[in-house]
């Protein structure tokens, strides 16, 4: 199975947020278990980097990323994501973003 994990959901399993963290750790779990195959728009680590520095310190906020890109596959937002997400009718860009990194990724056609 494959799954792209939402910013949210991440910041839930790194930042402790409760009640979310127990759902976002088994989330993690799954993905370091091999269990299903994680992908990542491109824009989450560094969302969580900027957010989880601000909240819980520089050195965390890089350990935590660097344990992201080592578990998930990454998928782009380059120009052409960008473009379709608005295409997509979604009341947030940045899941729209997500949401067209993934069809992307999984279709390796336009959205």
């Amino acid at each position: 199975m494959r799954a792209l994990i939402d910013t949210n959901v991440v910041l839930d399993y790194v930042l402790e947020r409760q009640p979310f963290h127990p759902d976002a750790a088994k989330i993690v779990l799954l993905v370091a278990a091999e269990n299903i195959r994680g992908y990542l728009s491109s824009i989450t680590p560094i969302n969580v980097y900027y957010t989880g520095r601000k909240l819980k310190g520089r050195d965390h906020a890089l350990k935590e990323v660097r344990r992201l890109v080592r578990l998930f596959e990454i998928v782009t937002a380059d120009k052409p994501v960008l473009q379709n997400a608005f295409d997509l009718e979604f009341r947030d860009y940045e899941d729209a973003v997500q949401c067209a990194s993934a069809l992307v990724r999984a279709y390796s056609t336009r959205c």
